[in-house]
């Protein structure tokens, strides 16, 4: 029998991700369509046409006037869209992912159906952590408060040119950051705990933190490795689109190709991370004794699975 050490390792993990990938490659490929290819089409799509459209109020010489509400609403119906098709995409691909670690198949009516169970619980669970993390910014916002009102009660004239003053709000902006990327590295696998043990709220969040000890290197090796691409692709497709008379021929179909074969190459790198999420899952059982590690690179089952059919979604128990 191997140890934990011996077996979880970086290559294993991209092995088992690349493995479970090929042998539900089908029903991968179904999901990804109907959800992540969206995701990223509406990604790329939507900062390209704002600053387009930033650009053309610009350069054009007639003045136009905006409706902020407008703006707004449609800023949150984007919001809305993009934070439904991730949810969905989360639940029903970490789903497939986790029955096609035990190579157990997976239908793709069961692998829908597995939104019910999960969705409402993803959107808690996200809710919570979004609460904290406004909690944490109102404390860093209440203690520059404090050291404000506490220099002008003791007479001390702030200047706001000053050297000093501007690297303590880029150090305070700093640790702040810091703070966030920390919890969202503990926080990693609390998407797939909502799924796969149907936890949610904040029980998530501190399950995937203690998952998490010892394992946050492997994470940031995955984010590197596909969420790099995923950056950058979005920031190089974020350039304006120059509006012109002859855009509407060459132009405009090169930009369509461009948009949908950049969308096509995130979409496979998001299917990745949340494989590769879904095994890391796995793999921190492992490593913390929840699971008993075989011969080789496979782990032995903890649960009992419900058989899988279209009239009923499988639970671990």
């Amino acid at each position: 029998m191997s140890t934990p050490s011996e077996t979880i390792n970086f290559c294993g993990l991209l092995s088992e991700t690349n493995r479970i990938r090929r042998t539900n490659s089908l029903l991968f490929f179904a999901l990804s369509g109907l959800f992540l290819f969206p995701l990223s089409l509406s990604t790329l799509i939507y900062p390209t046409l704002q600053s387009s459209l930033s650009q053309y109020d610009a350069v054009n010489t007639q003045i136009l006037h905006h409706n902020p509400t407008e703006t707004l609403i449609l800023y949150l119906l984007y919001t809305l869209f993009v934070t439904l098709l991730s949810l969905c995409a989360t639940s029903t691909i970490t789903y497939t992912a986790f029955h096609g670690f035990y190579g157990t198949p997976v239908k793709f009516k069961s692998a829908i159906k597995s939104l019910v169970y999960s969705v409402p619980p993803l959107v808690i669970t996200m809710v919570v952590s979004q609460i904290i993390v406004a909690l944490i910014g109102m404390i860093f916002g209440i203690l520059v408060a404090l050291l404000y009102t506490g220099s002008q009660f003791f007479g001390f004239e702030i200047d706001y040119n000053s050297n000093y003053f501007i690297g303590l709000c880029i150090f305070l902006a700093i640790l702040l950051g810091l703070i966030v990327i920390w919890l969202q590295v503990n926080w990693a696998l609390a998407s797939v705990i909502v799924v796969v043990e149907s936890k949610w709220g904040i029980e998530p969040l501190r399950r995937s933190t203690h998952l998490m000890k010892g394992m946050k290197g492997l994470w940031l090796s995955i984010l590197l490795l596909y969420g790099f691409p995923i950056g950058f692709f979005s920031w190089a497709n974020s350039t304006p689109v120059v509006i012109s008379n002859g855009f509407c021929d060459w132009g405009l179909w090169l930009f369509i190709l461009k948009i949908l074969s950049t969308s096509f190459l995130v979409n496979l790198f998001m299917l990745q991370i949340l494989v590769a999420n879904t095994v890391l899952y796995m793999y921190c059982k492992a490593f913390h004794g929840e699971l008993a590690l075989q011969s080789g690179d496979e782990f032995a089952p903890e649960y009992t699975s419900v058989p899988i059919d279209d009239d009923k979604v499988a639970h671990g128990v």
